[in-house]
């Protein structure tokens, strides 16, 4: 009677483990999909770019046009307004400086002969300027760097620094040495007063 109690006991255990064994292996969770995959999807659900009708690329391109061209006047202005204020050409060569003395006509050519450094020539500068804007109308100035155009000082007799030789119809009528403004505003006066009687 024992050995058939146990019999059955051992039976029932290795059925139980029979029945163990036949369970179906846990299921693997599902692989989760890539970031590339998750953004491909995205991409797909969004609506695709609306191309360029051909309307909006004229528009586009007109409105850039038009920039350049504002640009384009606006610097162009700017060029003729510095043109318009300097009224002191500077030389460098013997030919632009007889250009300037041709086309000067009956007007005094007032020439400095100047270095760049030269302490009383950058001194007086200011007060050219006032005298250049001043006598706009009766009066051309010149600035000869004496350093760059030597030929042009040498014939003048330059051998200090500021000069000033006033010139009448390629004629020198009158030179002050110096610096001094008292005496290049009244060497001017006498010049213009001489023009008014004659």
């Amino acid at each position: 009677m024992a050995n058939s109690y146990t019999l059955k006991f051992h039976m029932n255990i290795m059925s139980s483990k029979k029945t163990k064994g036949k369970d179906s292996p846990p299921k693997e969770a599902a692989p989760k999909e890539t970031p590339a995959k998750e953004a491909g999807k995205t991409k797909k659900n969004e609506p695709p770019p609306k191309p360029e009708t051909a309307a909006a690329a004229a528009a586009k391109a007109d409105a850039q046009k038009k920039e350049t061209e504002a640009a384009s006047t606006s610097k162009n202005a700017t060029a003729t307004t510095e043109e318009s204020t300097e009224k002191i050409m500077s030389i460098n060569s013997k030919e632009l400086f007889d250009k300037a003395l041709a086309s000067a006509g009956n007007k005094i050519v007032m020439v400095e002969f100047f270095a760049e450094w030269c302490g009383p020539c950058k001194k007086i500068t200011p007060k050219l300027e006032e005298l250049s804007t001043q006598y706009a109308e009766r009066l051309i100035m010149l600035k000869v760097d004496v350093d760059d155009c030597e030929d042009i000082a040498i014939q003048y007799k330059v051998t200090s620094m500021p000069t000033f030789i006033f010139l009448k119809n390629n004629e020198k009528v009158e030179e002050v040495i110096g610096s001094n403004t008292d005496k290049i505003e009244k060497a001017l006066e006498k010049l213009f007063a001489t023009e008014t009687r004659t």
